[in-house]
């Protein structure tokens, strides 16, 4: 029994979703206005939201740039070239930011105080451990099978999970989007032969699931709501150390939610790559 409850101890599991999922829908969108606000005036100040919900995309925030733009553009754009063609209805409710907040930034401090973590290991090339770096590879091979169509009949949402024990693979899930009138045996055949095994070689002993509930032909926004930053744990280190619980997504280097913590992690992984910390650093 004591060695089962030492084995336990080790367990841990962690998810990434695909570019198509709703609340990575809405970073995006609030990425790409940050973006364009940027390329203009690298002074922009920005901190943008955005929702999605049944055919609705409202777009708001505090915005204080000399940039043009037109955020529902932007958001329509996004939303196209994710893979979705279903129209939204989009509304935007940005204002300029708040003098009180601008008080501090334009001394050259930032625009609020925060808790942020970085951290590594020395497990993977990718400085993260060997979950977090499977689970990521997981949805982003899926969605290069959609682009590339080499599975013509993937959509976008999608999402995985791995289980890890010590650093041994116990269990894959996959769940992903797909046209109608596929059955259950081509998705799971598919996804095991033209993902799985390609990214992990040998799954014997492992338990893969692929569509557990048997069918996902409804995804995105007609099936589920999403919001920015709803995903931290999928952005970061997939809960297995702190988050301060500020999100990146839509914010300007100001906003330290988002520059602290790259900061942390650049430290973090430089240490680690240096010889300084064997196993883990967190700063």
């Amino acid at each position: 029994m004591g060695k089962q409850i030492t084995n336990y101890s080790k367990l841990y599991s962690v998810e990434s979703v695909t570019e198509g999922h709703p609340d990575k829908v809405c970073d995006q969108v609030s990425d790409a206005i940050l973006d364009e606000c940027l390329k203009i005036d690298p002074k922009s100040r920005v901190a943008i939201e955005s929702f999605g919900s049944h055919g609705l995309f409202v777009v708001g925030g505090e915005v204080t740039t000399h940039a043009k733009f037109d955020a529902a553009k932007i958001a329509a754009k996004v939303y196209k070239e994710i893979g979705y063609k279903d129209k939204l209805k989009i509304i935007t409710n940005i204002i300029k930011q708040s003098p009180d907040i601008a008080m501090g930034v334009d001394t050259g401090g930032a625009g609020d105080q925060g808790i942020m973590y970085g951290f590594a290991t020395n497990e993977t090339p990718e400085y993260l451990p060997k979950g977090v770096a499977l689970v990521h590879k997981l949805t982003h091979g899926l969605a290069d099978l959609r682009r590339k169509g080499k599975i013509g009949w993937l959509l976008p949402d999608g999402k995985a999970q791995v289980t890890m024990q010590g650093k041994d693979i116990k269990t894959i899930l996959v769940s992903t989007q797909h046209k109608k009138g596929v059955s259950s045996e081509t998705i799971n055949a598919e996804i095991t032969s033209k993902l799985i095994k390609k990214l992990v070689g040998d799954i014997s002993g492992i338990n893969i699931l692929v569509n557990p509930t048997g069918k996902f032909e409804v995804g995105g926004f007609v099936a589920d709501t999403g919001l920015t930053g709803r995903k931290i744990m999928v952005d970061t280190y997939g809960g297995l150390i702190p988050h301060g619980g500020g999100c990146f997504s839509g914010k300007d280097p100001t906003k330290v939610d988002r520059s602290g913590a790259y900061m942390c992690r650049f430290a973090a992984k430089n240490l680690v790559y240096q010889g300084y910390g064997k196993e883990k650093v967190k700063v």
